[in-house]
């Protein structure tokens, strides 16, 4: 009988240690509100930086425990012997940092119910828009202010544009629409007006759009004639059983529809002219440009529109167009626009895939988006970048080039206010 009960012992011991410990507490939501408001309790969120950056409970400390340095981290930020108050939008990720916490021997509280609890204390997102403008070397750019200025303000335009449709009323893939069009018609950028030129000198353009809440979506490839071609992918998720129309039979449809065709030489800039005389150099320019949005209603919608790949060949499509590849929405997981070298970005599922990884994996958007930007594609493999924004809120616009055009705005329930930043290089301004 004692042998039967040491053993017993023994794996309730091993449970409890595989658990992440015995000393640590678990409490509700209306517990953990009352716990934290004692000063004396140390207040330590474990998301990732990005995710805290975006909003937290006053007075935390951020410690992120999917950092390999979490243990080390928490030796300098919390006073031997302190009294520490663990929450997190995933209940498992705030149980394994109260568990490790606990083994070095810090008195814990952690918060139970993951997101649900979590819900109680964040400043829910009433709309959130995120763009990209296209990534590569941006050096350059950088260096000339009165350049690095017109960028900067095409970016803080395109989020103005996204925000009066929703603060209209308008719904997602609206919004997207409003956003790509205003890119599309800026020549700054590879898309629409300013796209780039094929082998050939001529222009062929991409458009992708796509609903999270009910994966529908609409894309065209290699048109050559039509003014905004993500109007004209919208009108193939609509007015159509299909999902991706290119070439001739893309522009017949767009006829069909009455969107605005224009000749070829429309898309020419005198940017892109220069191109034409000097088609013998080589160049690594990677240009789209793409918008994810969470409306009012809670839904996503990614849109994408390119001018494609310099000096690309005869016929080629790149990842814009491609649903999964470039571009892809959906309610449960995240709203995802991607920019770079196309072919990578089709071979690996990019946008689908940083999906799969939240979805599946249970990852935080931004370790998902980084991941595979940053491990699976790297600046030689797969060089450019992304956009994303998931079902919360939160925001991803990971790159591995020195550089991608990127923004966001979001509005916070319950405010007048909207919150915005953009960037070139590095920084947010």
């Amino acid at each position: 009988m004692n042998t039967f009960r040491n053993l017993a012992a023994v794996l309730v011991a091993a449970l409890l240690a595989a658990c992440g410990g015995t000393g640590f507490k678990t409490v509700k939501v209306e517990q953990f509100k009352e716990v934290i408001k004692d000063p004396s309790i140390m207040l330590v969120d474990v998301r990732t930086p990005a995710e805290f950056a975006q909003g937290h409970i006053d007075g935390a400390v951020n410690l992120d425990v999917w950092d390999s340095l979490f243990v080390e981290n928490a030796v300098k930020a919390i006073p031997a012997g302190s009294k520490v108050a663990v929450y997190c939008k995933s209940g498992k990720r705030s149980a394994d940092a109260a568990g490790k916490l606990e083994e070095m021997g810090f008195d814990v509280i952690n918060l139970d119910g993951g997101f649900l609890a979590w819900n109680d204390f964040r400043h829910k997102r009433d709309y959130v828009i995120v763009v990209h403008g296209g990534a590569g070397n941006v050096a350059s750019v950088e260096k000339d202010s009165l350049k690095a200025a017109q960028y900067y303000a095409a970016l803080d335009s395109a989020l103005a544009v996204g925000s009066k449709v929703l603060e209209a009323g308008g719904k997602g893939p609206e919004a997207v629409i409003a956003v790509i069009n205003y890119f599309e018609n800026n020549p700054l950028f590879n898309a629409g007006r300013g796209a780039t030129i094929s082998d050939a000198g001529t222009f062929e353009l991409d458009a992708c759009i796509m609903e999270g809440k009910d994966l529908s979506a609409g894309a065209v490839a290699g048109v050559t004639n039509i003014k905004n071609p993500i109007n004209a992918a919208y009108a193939v998720k609509t007015k159509s059983e299909h999902v991706l129309f290119a070439g001739k039979g893309a522009e017949t449809f767009a006829a069909e529809q009455g969107l605005e065709l224009v000749d070829n030489i429309y898309f020419a800039t005198p940017k892109t002219m220069h191109w034409v005389e000097e088609l013998k150099q080589k160049s690594k320019k990677n240009g789209t440009v793409g918008c994810v949005i969470l409306d009012t209603d809670g839904n996503l919608t990614a849109g994408t529109s390119t001018g494609g790949m310099f000096r690309k060949k005869w016929g080629r499509i790149g990842d814009a167009p491609i649903v999964g590849a470039g571009t892809y929405a959906d309610n449960n997981s995240c709203a995802v626009s991607c920019t770079g070298h196309g072919e990578y970005y089709i071979r690996h599922a990019v946008a689908f895939n940083v999906g799969a990884r939240y979805k599946y994996l249970g990852e935080p958007l931004e370790v998902a988006a980084d991941y595979i930007i940053n491990t699976e594609l790297n600046s030689e493999a797969g060089n450019g970048g992304l956009v994303a924004v998931d079902k919360d809120g939160n925001i991803a616009m990971p790159f591995n080039s020195t550089g991608m055009y990127r923004g966001y705005l979001y509005k916070n329930e319950g405010t007048t206010g909207t919150v915005s930043k953009v960037g070139i290089g590095a920084g947010l301004k």
